[in-house]
């Protein structure tokens, strides 16, 4: 999930779902929608993510490559899942990139002087680029994707079954879409809360149809309430997630799109809170007890 921001003609600045109609088609008997319509109301056994090692994997700069061919080897871990997130995203970016110097020019319209800009903006387009390196365009072509996909569900790739499942949400009814939402931050794996989990986190007021989040008891309205979306940003730094410039997609794309080239989440948190005294701590506070209900299995209190 990440906060709504201006966008660039160079590069999308969010990260496509990988899973798309190719995929759903492949769902097997054990990834059904079959949970009952109260599986959210209690609470999720608190446990280590199945992804852990992954996650560690995920989070080390330069090229992916290699983190692709393990993942693929770990369905159990979630392995498909991941590796296949980080083949879109990777595909996405060849389909997007255009000529350095349109990623340059972009930037002269940042706050940062025009040269300065540029450098961080060509920078942030190069990691980008390394962290795609050595994957062939077989790799990243959509019937690798698709086989990709029909051998993680084969082999009970639990995140992916669960994101299958999540692309289907918005055919669901409201207790269904919390019922797939408990499951899902229960799983407490940061990629799949940020890429799957968030996305259908949105709900809507059923007396006012205003849309929001649902935290501790309260509906928290997106048009009133930015410091619950940006706590939600910052979820999945709190549960493992790299959230700097070394890794970060989201940071790496803002930045190389020309627009703000934030060292961390937390720090661009902060830039968008200047000026609001006490925001940010009130912001942090949000997101730590986001975290500390994730990892106690306590997620009811999204619901």
């Amino acid at each position: 999930m990440t906060p709504r921001t201006r966008t660039s003609p160079w590069l999308l600045a969010a990260p496509v779902l990988l899973l798309l109609a190719a995929g759903v088609g492949l769902l097997q008997a054990g990834t059904q929608d079959t949970a009952p319509a109260d599986a959210h109301a209690g609470t999720a056994p608190a446990a280590r993510p199945v992804s852990a090692e992954l996650v560690q994997a995920y989070n080390q700069a330069g090229s992916l490559r290699d983190f692709v061919r393990h993942a693929l080897a770990h369905p159990e871990a979630g392995g498909a899942f991941y590796a296949t997130q980080v083949l879109r995203r990777c595909r996405t970016l060849q389909a997007t990139t255009a000529p350095e110097s349109e990623a340059g020019a972009a930037a002269v319209g940042a706050s940062l002087p025009a040269p300065a800009a540029r450098d961080e903006a060509r920078a942030a387009a190069a990691t980008l680029r390394q962290r795609c390196a050595g994957l062939s365009p077989d790799d990243l072509a959509e019937r690798h994707l698709a086989q990709a996909v029909a051998d993680g569900l084969e082999h009970g790739d639990p995140l992916l079954a669960m994101a299958l499942r999540a692309g289907k949400a918005a055919y669901q009814g409201p207790e269904r879409r919390k019922s797939l939402l408990f499951d899902l931050l229960a799983a407490g794996d940061p990629l799949l809360i940020q890429d799957v989990a968030l996305r259908i986190a949105v709900q809507a007021d059923p007396d006012t149809g205003v849309r929001g989040h649902r935290f501790e008891g309260a509906f928290h309205p997106q048009s009133l309430d930015g410091n619950v979306e940006l706590a939600l940003y910052l979820l999945p730094c709190g549960l493992g997630l790299d959230c700097t410039r070394a890794t970060d997609w989201d940071l790496l794309l803002r930045c190389a799109n020309g627009f703000e080239c934030a060292a961390s989440r937390q720090d661009h948190v902060a830039a968008v809170l200047r000026g609001q005294p006490g925001a940010y701590e009130r912001t942090l506070a949000l997101c730590q007890r986001m975290v500390a209900a994730v990892r106690s299995g306590q997620v009811a209190v999204f619901l």
